[in-house]
């Protein structure tokens, strides 16, 4: 009698959100040196709908059955793909892709087939695991000494806390600022809404808390030709954001009902 062969599995990921870390920290592993470096690891995720998954610096790479590869957000797989949680799998095909090569889509991808390099993508899933185990154990700590502290003080993408933040390592005993991760939160209204534009604003709201923010950006020719480019990121209360949604639902309304695309705010 044959027996089956082993299902390599991450291990138990509670939502999209802990999905993007880990692919983040497999790249890291995996193609930070060596005839790797430069490459996207692309690993089989089972979501409502198997795909091809990948992240580099920031950025996902996905490929779904009967599409080609594209780029996308964090921010864009997470509206779409937060709960119910993923699973990523060795046993289907994992693609290397050279995302920054300037030679054809076709000839930039090579299929990991050979045990050591397949050996190779099952040490970073394990080094990768046991780092996000580590900021999960860290934020655990963190949400079981603070239980008076509004969502977003704990929020693993929110917290000002390093201790609470996957991204970061673990810190000493001093508590130090972390940027809020908004590069993984959704835009409300896209994609009529974006945060990708020079000038503009938009809101965001955190998939873990659903704490809302605004997002603003500007920028001023000056005389010598040169610009001057600014940014905000601010918290909202429901309160203060009850006048920024009306506006997105509006503005959202009027471009469906004008047959429009995407429009700058």
């Amino acid at each position: 009698m044959t027996r089956p062969s082993p299902v390599h599995r991450a291990p138990s990921l509670a939502n999209g959100f802990e999905l993007v870390r880990l692919l983040e920290l497999v790249g890291e592993t995996c193609t930070r040196a060596g005839p790797w470096q430069g490459h996207v690891l692309l690993l089989t995720v089972e979501s409502a709908e198997p795909m091809l998954l990948g992240a580099d610096l920031g950025r996902m790479w996905r490929q779904r059955a009967g599409e080609s590869l594209r780029g996308i957000s964090a921010s864009e797989l997470l509206a779409t793909c937060y709960a119910p949680a993923p699973s990523v799998t060795l046993d289907g095909p994992i693609w290397r892709f050279e995302s920054r090569s300037p030679a054809p889509l076709a000839a930039r991808f090579t299929q990991v087939t050979r045990p050591d390099e397949l050996a190779r993508v099952r040490r970073g899933l394990s080094e990768a695991a046991a780092d996000l185990d580590r900021f999960k154990a860290a934020h655990r700590a963190v949400v079981a000494r603070s239980t008076d502290a509004p969502g977003w003080q704990t929020c693993p993408l929110c917290s000002p806390l390093v201790e609470a933040g996957f991204g970061a390592q673990l810190p000493s005993a001093e508590y130090t600022e972390l940027p809020v991760r908004h590069w993984y939160m959704p835009v409300l209204g896209a994609p009529t809404f974006r945060d990708d534009v020079d000038r503009g604003w938009c809101v965001k709201r955190c998939p873990a808390c659903r704490t809302y923010y605004l997002w603003e950006a500007d920028y001023e020719y000056l005389v010598n030709g040169a610009t001057e480019d600014s940014s905000s990121f601010t918290r909202l209360t429901d309160d203060q954001a009850a006048p920024w949604l009306a506006r997105v639902e509006a503005t959202v309304r009027a471009a469906a009902a004008a047959g429009a695309g995407p429009l700058a705010p």
